[in-house]
């Protein structure tokens, strides 16, 4: 454990004390701070979070819009447990919570480190709508009358003029897409989402382009219609949780990305001793460090390296 972690821990064990379920809790006031103090590696990732969370509520598609200082986001998405924002606060410190939300709660910290002038959030489910807004100080929650009869969220992040806001301006203008920006980081990250992503009306979606080589479809059931994998034939068995594509040369990148909660996580080239492996594959059995932008080497995740390589070996070979 790190010393900036073990700093972490003990940060929340001063303040906390252990409840009835076994959890540390912390004072409103003290968990809206260590929320506050949340930060990405890069604040514009952001918006990975916010395209997990749509993968973990069962989203059919994510949509994203922005010009040079205002990004919205909608999908329709379920967050199985939508009154948990009334003290969304705690939910980075709870394991209670479902994924999508605690997702979404991350996203919506992380961009706190852009210094927004104005955040919105719209959850609306089957029993209950509420409206969350940053006031300058934390986030605030109110309950709204139902008038949806659909699951639906919506974003909306207004930035303070800057020089980031001046570049997406310039980058605009020039009908060019800026490397740092929220939509380079979609483009970049989300292009194997097994739902549709959208952003600024363009597909971020990337198709599958095999060329000439050896292949093999993994999955338990039929992809669904309008996945990626749909159009290459039947899927051989999978182990629990994983499905996806492998393949030995042709044109695929040169490496196996996994895919979890829609977000790309790039494997080394030698991470397999199959000689020029490389695919795609989708996995539930993971967890996302600290930082957000790496997966936690643990057991599960060695377990699926072997499972990658039996599968190659299996149909491949």
């Amino acid at each position: 454990m790190s010393d900036e972690l073990r700093a972490c821990l003990e940060g929340f064990r001063q303040h906390g004390h252990l409840d009835s379920s076994g959890e540390f809790t912390l004072s409103r006031d003290h968990a809206q701070k260590k929320l506050q103090e949340f930060t990405l590696p890069d604040p514009r990732l952001y918006v990975l979070n916010l395209v997990a969370s749509a993968v973990c509520g069962g989203g059919r598609r994510v949509e994203f819009r922005a010009d040079s200082d205002e990004l919205w986001m909608l999908t329709d998405a379920t967050l199985e447990d939508v009154r948990e924002l009334e003290a969304m606060e705690n939910v980075l410190f709870s394991n209670r919570v479902g994924s999508a939300l605690r997702e979404l709660v991350i996203g919506m910290s992380g961009l706190l480190a852009l210094k927004p002038k104005k955040v919105e959030l719209e959850v609306s489910d089957a029993k209950a709508r509420y409206r969350v807004h940053w006031d300058g100080q934390r986030y605030q929650c109110e309950e709204l009358d139902k008038d949806q009869s659909h699951p639906l969220i919506k974003l909306y992040v207004q930035e303070r003029p800057g020089f980031r806001v001046a570049r997406k301006l310039a980058a605009n203008i020039g009908g060019g897409m800026l490397p740092d920006s929220e939509e380079d980081a979609v483009f970049r990250y989300c292009n194997r989402c097994p739902i549709r992503v959208d952003f600024n009306g363009k597909v971020a979606n990337r198709p599958v382009i095999l060329g000439t080589c050896r292949h093999a479809t993994f999955s338990n059931s039929p992809f669904p219609q309008g996945h990626m994998l749909a159009e290459l034939g039947s899927p051989h068995p999978a182990p629990a949780g994983v499905s996806g594509l492998l393949a030995i040369g042709g044109r695929l990148a040169p490496w196996v990305t996994l895919v979890y909660q829609g977000v790309n996580f790039r494997l080394p080239e030698n991470a397999f001793a199959t000689r020029d492996l490389r695919g795609i594959i989708y996995c539930d059995n993971l967890r996302k460090d600290l930082s957000q932008v790496q997966l936690v080497q643990d057991e599960g995740f060695n377990n699926l390296m072997r499972d990658i390589q039996a599968l190659a070996r299996q149909h491949l070979s």
